[in-house]
């Protein structure tokens, strides 16, 4: 709302990366082997693209 207002110019959303914490215990405790990273998709909100839903952010 505020990026829309002009009030910031730009927002960012990260997500939390629980679920994807989860699933790498249930493979370690499967005795899968699992990545070391793991890269979460964030966006970034403009004046520009907030009517589109943002800006996915690449790696």
């Amino acid at each position: 709302m505020y990026v829309k207002q002009g009030i910031l110019s730009a927002s960012f959303e990260y997500p939390t990366g629980g679920r994807e914490a989860i699933n790498a215990a249930m493979d370690i405790l499967a005795g899968k082997t699992v990545a070391r990273e793991i890269t979460l998709p964030s966006r970034v909100f403009t004046c520009e693209n907030i009517e589109r839903g943002g800006e996915w952010l690449k790696e």
